[in-house]
């Protein structure tokens, strides 16, 4: 690596911040959406939880960052050497942006709160109602105390600047500061620096803690299912041999073993489907972590590179434009991935009970719920259907979305856990593993 000069400042041509800056623009855009999306199902659903609430504060805080994200190559700083070239912003307007980006911090938080949501409650079967009244309040207060009161601080001080990298302003220091400014890359470490790796290694310790739970669970279900197999076969066998040989068998008891055997089977039909679900449960944690990663990674890239004034290096622009681009496609999409997650299970319960509609209905079905009224029969779907009498109707239709039990926890398909002190999986009959719509629906812990 070339050594950082004095003089030299890699800054993207004029071609290369329109594109940067419209990238910005069409990304935000599409997350704005994504989030709104959550933020209205959240509001208009009745039922809430600490899942649901967490991905409310999340979305509402990535509404307002977003925002952010798509004025910093028009308001940052105007006329200074690495301004880019639609700017036409003031000091103020620099450091009101500079504040967004600092309550953007918001979203690493509540992506590790999440993380710990799904540990506490799938992991170590905390209760969600245990979750909401020892954690959950204190969760949403300490993240929107911190990115707000950084936020403040950050405008008092007057810290925040024109990025020496990209478009934008936020912690900024000059090689002839003065005062504060001098500071500027330890008061970055302690707002954003620190903040952001605790929340990226909490994130990837959870879920590898979750993913490892899983996979043993799912082995041990598996290896029981086994046995419980082998003695149906061995049942079998014998009760063919006795009949074979003509010997006389206790009806009682061959009755007993009988229904037993039942049970059994009827248990062992679902045990593939429930297998099924509990890899969803790991899936829809390990998606989240996925957009997070895709969301942030290219932006702490370039902060770690722009901490060791990488810009400054001649030849840098080689790397530093595609990585640019990266961060301004991904940065602000973290809502539109985030609702891409949050409905998948919904759209492919949908898509199994109304797999002849169009792609465009589902999603809309997803995202308004039972309102939606089919295109093909305009009557409204049984999941929402009612009785002459105004009463709802009972729903014999099965949820795609519905519990299964792993170990002592009941695990929904979005990865939702209510703690259970009863049966293992196996002992559950397929009645129970596999609730009807109407079951689930008053479930007090529904994902998505």
């Amino acid at each position: 690596m070339a050594e950082p000069s004095s003089t030299y400042l890699y800054v993207p041509s004029e071609d290369e911040q329109k594109a940067i800056s419209i990238l910005l623009v069409l990304s935000a855009s599409l997350s704005l959406v994504g989030s709104s999306c959550i933020v209205y199902h959240v509001r208009h659903n009745s039922k809430s939880t600490p899942y649901r609430r967490i991905m409310l504060g999340m979305s509402a805080c990535d509404i307002v960052s977003t925002i952010g994200y798509a004025l910093q190559p028009y308001v940052g700083l105007k006329g200074e050497s690495n301004s880019f070239v639609w700017s036409f912003g003031n000091a103020a307007s620099c450091s009101f942006i500079g504040a967004l980006a600092q309550f953007g911090f918001s979203a690493h938080l509540y992506s590790a709160a999440l993380s710990y949501y799904f540990l506490s409650t799938i992991r170590y079967g905390t209760r969600e109602a245990v979750f909401a009244k020892k954690y959950e309040r204190w969760i949403h207060v300490a993240i929107i105390l911190w990115s707000v009161a950084t936020a403040i601080v950050g405008i008092a001080l007057d810290i925040f600047h024109l990025n020496d990298l990209g478009p934008g302003c936020w912690v900024s220091g000059t090689p002839d500061c003065t005062g504060v400014r001098c500071w500027a890359e330890l008061i970055a470490w302690v707002m954003g620096g620190i903040p952001t790796l605790l929340s990226f290694f909490s994130i990837l310790i959870n879920n590898l803690k979750l993913y490892c739970f899983v996979r043993q669970t799912v082995r041990e279900g598996q290896r029981r299912a086994l046995e419980k197999e082998s003695q149906m076969i061995s049942y079998r066998l014998n009760n063919h041999q006795q009949v074979q040989d003509n010997v006389p068998m206790d009806t009682s008891n061959h009755n007993k073993e009988t229904r037993s055997m039942k049970r059994q089977s009827s248990v062992l039909t679902s045990s593939e489907k429930q297998w099924k679900r509990v890899r969803e449960v790991g899936r829809q944690s390990f998606l989240y972590v996925g957009a997070y990663l895709l969301s942030f990674l290219w932006t702490i890239i370039k902060q770690a590179l722009d901490g060791q004034d990488f810009e400054r290096s001649p030849g840098s622009g080689t790397f530093l434009l595609p990585l640019s681009i990266l961060q301004a496609i991904f940065l602000p999409a973290q809502g539109l991935l985030n609702a891409l997650i949050f409905f998948r299970p919904k759209y492919k319960q949908a898509r199994k009970l109304y797999g002849e509609q169009p792609r465009l209905w589902l999603a809309r079905r997803a995202v308004l719920g039972g309102n939606l009224r089919s295109m093909e029969t305009n009557t409204l779907d049984p999941m929402s259907r009612r009785t002459t009498g105004g009463s709802r109707a009972p729903v014999s239709q099965r949820s795609v979305s519905a519990s299964v039990v792993v170990g002592q926890k009941r695990v929904n398909f979005a990865g939702e856990v209510v703690s259970r002190c009863s049966n293992p999986m196996l002992d559950v009959p397929q009645n129970e593993a596999l609730p009807a719509e109407g079951e689930h629906q008053s479930t007090p812990s529904e994902h998505g």
